[in-house]
């Protein structure tokens, strides 16, 4: 007999058990033509053929499959064949709907091994007559073949091998395959920045154009040695559709949407698909750390005509804020006796830290206080009480200053 794929190719490797009175009498396996075969048998009508072949759940599977799912749950775009409806049933209740779309992209992204209810792959018999194709779930679909095996016969069993989840057929059939080379059209990006041991580091990832996009996908890859993951805070992207790995130092996503079949519109040009935040365990720069890995999953996108397009990881340059540094800009009254007020600005919301600094340059006081990002007055009390000259030191996350202080 043989087994191939419904886009007709060979399949290697399927275990092949034949049956006689409910006692297994004898086993085969599938070469790289799909064909199998078993020696002799008594002659008898009482023999069943049965494949059995769970392989990784994860074959094949992509988030172009769940949004073909989501498409066809939703009256949108329905599946072409009886076949790929069978591979959409992902939870294995007989009917493709919203709640298949969760087992096959936590399958795609690793977060599970299996498929609920349901095999990684189906087997049916090449001769089955759907009696409604548009609706195969219609009556119970054999995964075997009843045989008579007579004097003189040679029976040639066709079994198509189809894969759930896989909704397109584009499962690898266990034979040799082209290396995926594709270059990128497309990018994801993230913001480029320095890190030092102990810090806290949080990136925004975000999406590339969402104009007409309807799907992506994406693994990332990060040196567990020097980045240690602490949350992912969903954006875009929901919970359920991102996992993660901390010891092993990866992040898988997927995200499909309906909205550029139905059209809606509204979305932004870009979005944040997630934040990661990290605490460094050592210093770094966070390409030299933070990748895409093909080897767990592709990083593609499907638009609106469901078109695939490789993409790519782009670090850009953090955009400087309008100020700079931050601004000492005076101390009243001044000569000052008891207190001070103290105007400056601050970029960027943080703590500045001021100091009381004497003639001699010994420092005679030090004060800190969280200040809001904009221009800030602050009071402050005069260390000493006895005329001279002070010099007041302002130290910021942003910059420094000094001023001069006459005291009366």
């Amino acid at each position: 007999g043989q087994v191939n794929t419904p886009s007709n190719k060979p399949l290697l490797g399927v275990p092949i058990y034949l049956y006689h009175s409910g006692q297994m009498v004898a086993a085969a396996q599938s070469d790289s033509a799909g064909v199998f075969e078993f020696d002799a048998q008594a002659s008898g009508c009482d023999y069943v053929l049965a494949p059995a072949f769970d392989a990784p759940a994860k074959t094949g599977v992509n988030t172009l499959d769940v949004l073909l799912t989501a498409l066809h749950a939703a009256n949108l775009m329905p599946l072409g064949t009886p076949l790929a409806m069978l591979a959409a049933d992902a939870d294995g209740n007989g009917q493709i709907d919203q709640a298949d779309l969760l087992p096959m992209i936590q399958v795609l992204l690793g977060g599970a091994d299996a498929f609920p209810a349901q095999t990684s792959w189906q087997f049916i018999p090449t001769s089955t007559v759907f009696a409604d194709p548009s609706n195969p779930f219609s009556k119970t679909v054999d995964q075997q073949l009843v045989l008579c095996l007579l004097p003189d016969a040679s029976p040639n069993p066709q079994f198509t091998a189809v894969k759930t989840g896989d909704v397109n057929h584009t499962a690898s059939t266990g034979l040799q395959t082209a290396a995926d080379d594709r270059a990128p059209s497309v990018y994801f990006t993230a913001k480029q920045g320095r890190f030092s041991a102990g810090q806290t580091v949080r990136v925004p990832v975000m999406s590339p154009d969402l104009d007409g996009l309807a799907g992506f996908q994406l693994a990332l890859q990060f040196d567990p040695a020097v980045l240690s993951l602490q949350t992912i805070e969903p954006a875009l992207v929901p919970a359920a559709w991102t996992v993660a790995d901390a010891a092993a130092g990866s992040v898988r996503a997927s995200w499909h949407s309906l909205d550029a079949f139905t059209g809606v519109s509204g979305k932004d040009a870009k979005s944040e698909l997630f934040i990661l935040t990290f605490t460094a365990l050592k210093e770094g720069v966070l390409s030299n750390h933070l990748r895409l890995d093909a080897h767990r999953l592709s990083a593609e996108t499907y638009n609106n005509s469901l078109s695939v397009s490789a993409a790519g990881l782009r670090f850009e340059r953090p955009i400087s804020p309008r100020r700079e540094a931050f601004t000492l800009v005076q101390v009243q009254p001044n000569p000052a006796t008891e207190r001070v007020v103290v105007s400056c600005i601050q970029p960027e919301a943080g703590d500045v830290q001021f100091h009381w600094v004497d003639a001699q340059g010994s420092i005679q006081g030090t004060e800190t206080l969280f200040l809001p990002q904009g221009e800030q007055q602050v009071v402050l009390d005069v260390p000493v009480r006895q005329p001279g000259l002070m010099y007041l030191h302002a130290q910021s996350g942003y910059g420094n200053g000094v001023l001069k202080v006459v005291l009366e």
